[in-house]
């Protein structure tokens, strides 16, 4: 049996690391690890705890998931087993889009926050007349004059509405950026997805691995971002005639419990892993972002701090029941022990 001042102590480190992280953040990003994924991707029964996959995709425990390989024909999809993503989000993956041919390629990726999982489909692997977010990473130019591809988009579907794909989207984004270089980078690409209910939705991109973010797109019109509450998240890959590998090698997915209420306090903020000035912060068409970007709600600051400080009572609180619980179980067991003649370390 566990000595129980073992129990308290544990509880008492994981309390303080906890309060140590938020001091540093101020969104107070919580890690959500039923929707993370790191490696190793299977665990010692070959199987993932909190993802369902199918289709073409191969997990590498080690290395990546592949959802297609370099071959026609192929649809892989990889989605949440808990239909449990945070009211506030953002998500960071590591992906790598490559294949022996540099002109002749296709036909993109996905990312998904739906009320649907796991069903292989038309749309990047996944279904059509899906409801909720879908992020196209769409490789392959069908017919979208003007767009120079690789192309990023978004669309947020009612479950009746189907992908305009004879067009690339052109009926359904949202918002959207080119993504130029996004096949056969040199480096793991990288993208973050940034969702707060009822005030925006990003999308950014580091597709060199530069550890410098770009601004894909952001969008403040709330009427296209009726997002459900109650979605899975995954993500899905296709190949047609044309092929390549789409690579998974890092999802981490994180509750804003202070989210920001503008992209620009958002970048202010820095939510985001990258250590890198705000200044240096510009998105794909050049504009610059930091101090003098779209002011913001001043309420932030002093919301965080406010949540600092109840979140340090409350686990001040926890950790001192805790304690006692443990010491009395503690002289209990000595009490018993005594008793008996019997006498353990």
């Amino acid at each position: 049996m566990v000595n129980p001042l073992t129990l308290v102590s544990g509880g008492c480190a994981l309390m303080a690391a906890a309060v140590a992280a938020s001091t540093n953040d101020p969104f107070l990003r919580l890690e959500s690890y039923p929707h993370s994924l790191t490696r190793p991707f299977l665990d010692k029964y070959l199987s993932s705890r909190f993802y369902d996959y199918g289709g073409s995709t191969l997990i590498r425990s080690d290395s990546f998931v592949r959802l297609t390989g370099d071959r026609p024909g192929e649809s892989g999809w990889l989605f949440s087993k808990l239909p449990a993503v945070p009211e506030h989000f953002q998500v960071e993956f590591d992906f790598k889009i490559h294949g022996q041919s540099a002109a002749l390629y296709g036909d993109g990726m996905a990312f998904w926050v739906t009320t649907h999982k796991g069903e292989t489909g038309p749309v990047f692997g996944s279904s059509d007349r899906f409801e909720g977010l879908g992020v196209f990473f769409d490789t392959y130019k069908n017919n979208r004059p003007g767009k120079s591809f690789p192309y990023v988009m978004a669309m947020m579907g009612d479950g009746k509405t189907e992908y305009d794909a004879a067009h690339d989207g052109l009926a359904n984004e949202i918002g959207g950026c080119s993504g130029r270089g996004l096949h056969n980078p040199r480096d793991v690409s990288r993208a973050r997805v940034t969702f707060v209910r009822n005030k925006f939705l990003a999308v950014d991109l580091d597709i060199k691995g530069q550890n410098k973010w770009q601004n894909c797109f952001v969008i403040t019109d709330t009427s296209k971002l009726n997002l459900p509450r109650s979605t899975f998240m995954g993500f899905s890959a296709r190949t047609g005639e044309l092929s390549e590998n789409h690579d998974l090698h890092r999802v981490q997915v994180y509750s804003l419990r202070n989210p920001p209420q503008s992209y620009a306090e958002l970048v202010r903020g820095d939510a985001g892993d990258l250590a890198r000035p705000a200044s240096n912060y510009d998105d794909v068409y050049g504009n610059q972002y930091g101090s003098s970007g779209t002011s913001s709600s001043s309420g932030g600051g002093f919301g965080a701090w406010l949540w600092f400080l109840f979140k340090s009572i409350a686990f001040l609180a926890v950790a001192a029941a805790l304690g006692v619980v443990g010491y009395g179980l503690y002289v209990t067991k000595n009490k018993k022990q005594k008793k008996s003649g019997d006498y353990y370390l």
